[in-house]
């Protein structure tokens, strides 16, 4: 697999994470004047694969195994790190995690907005510091062909009986990212233990309300956006779904990783994207069109094309029939996938565009006190026999810190 490397400094601030075609990191541009500076924390560079076995492509349930690790390179005159990470969670008929290793004991590790969050602290740092986070996940379909079919033996399930709460698939936290000046210490930080569910289809209405706002790079009431979707003449939600993606496909150019993120209004203007153009305007086309959207941040776990990265950006769309499912514009537009049928190989890390957990990045970011840092991490798939050597030598010498 071939790698990249890169320099930035401090005003690089839009909030894009420079890793989707680079390894490596070099900070050491930021002025010394300024003590902390609050940097993107690039993940995921570069994948290395050893020979794993094939994948059945039409099964709806894969087990992964991969480390993401994390190299921090401290200068002589750093008195700290803190670095706050997203850490995958089990979604239902989403992704199930079975166990979460640390090479190191995270800090805090805390939910908010449905998201997980391992925050690192490494207190005056000499020498570099390797931080392993090593997860096992069952990886479930989520198109609308697996959707469908999952509804269809649910209802079947649940035939005689009377239900009285809202799908598992409609989100409880009310979590339009833009907050409209709520706190992340408010009311949205209420988890799902928290919430009291009912048959009142008004709450349903509102959990879904929260996915049909306008907001930063989602610009939904973007007067361009609307003119598009209003020449759209399709009365029925899949239909328009289908529109919406080709629109966006007709609309925009893959160009490649873009530094700056344009989000869907500037896409639409300047007809070029990378994955996240072509997801945000995906979403923010449907929300205009009346349909409850949203962003996936996550990883394709699977070999990465040299000077590509593991990291992704993909869409999910909600109809009445069969709830959420997910969908690649990017792909689509490429014809590697379509709305009917994905790889199975998408691993949610969050659903907020605009993360203000993360201060506005994605995925993670770090922050450090004194004399500027170098950051470099990779993506490492894991195959069978790996897998049951570890497990045989934890059992012998006992296991590293886990979240199981």
């Amino acid at each position: 697999m071939g790698s990249c490397t890169a320099t930035t400094t401090a005003s690089t601030t839009n909030g894009r994470y420079l890793e989707r075609r680079r390894a490596t990191v070099d900070l050491s541009a930021i002025p010394v004047a300024i003590p902390v500076a609050i940097c993107v924390a690039l993940l995921l560079a570069s994948i290395s694969a050893p020979s794993m076995a094939a994948q059945d492509d039409d099964a709806a349930e894969r087990r992964v195994t991969f480390t993401i690790r994390n190299r921090f390179l401290p200068s002589p005159g750093t008195e700290s790190i803190t670095w706050t990470t997203l850490i995958p969670t089990t979604i239902p008929d989403r992704q199930l995690v079975h166990r979460i290793d640390y090479s190191h004991r995270p800090q805090r590790i805390f939910r908010r907005h449905g998201n997980t969050y391992a925050t690192f602290e490494l207190k005056e740092p000499r020498g570099p510091v390797v931080i392993d986070i090593t997860v096992t996940a069952d990886l479930l379909r989520g198109d609308l062909r697996t959707v469908s079919a999952r509804r269809v033996r649910s209802d079947d399930a649940d035939a005689g009986r009377d239900l009285t709460s809202p799908p598992d698939d409609v989100p409880y936290e009310v979590t339009p990212s833009d907050y409209s000046g709520r706190s992340d210490t408010g009311a949205n930080d209420a988890s799902p233990e928290g919430t009291t569910t009912s048959d009142d289809a008004s709450a349903e209405s509102l959990r879904l309300d929260a996915w049909l706002v306008s907001e930063k790079y989602l610009e939904a009431d973007d007067t361009a956006i609307r003119e598009a979707i209003d020449a759209i003449d399709q009365p029925e939600p899949l239909d328009r779904v289908r529109a919406i993606l080709a629109l966006v496909g007709e609309r925009l150019r893959y160009v490649g990783f873009q530094e700056e993120s344009l989000g869907a209004a500037r896409a639409f203007e300047e007809r070029r994207g990378d994955c996240s153009e072509f997801a945000d305007l995906f979403v923010a086309a449907c929300r205009a069109a009346g349909l409850p959207a949203r962003t996936c941040d996550g990883l394709l776990i699977a070999p990465v094309p040299t000077g590509d990265t593991a990291r992704h950006k993909w869409a999910e769309v909600y109809l009445t029939e069969v709830g959420w499912v997910e969908v690649d514009p990017l792909r689509i537009a490429k014809r590697t996938a379509t709305l009917h049928r994905m790889p199975n190989e998408y691993l949610r890390l969050s659903h907020l565009r605009n993360d203000r957990t993360l201060n506005g990045y994605e995925v993670a970011y770090y922050r450090y006190r004194g004399e500027p840092i170098e950051f470099e991490n990779e993506l490492l798939l894991h195959d069978p026999a790996e897998l049951d050597d570890r497990s045989d030598q934890e059992r012998r010498r006992g296991s590293p810190e886990s979240d199981r």
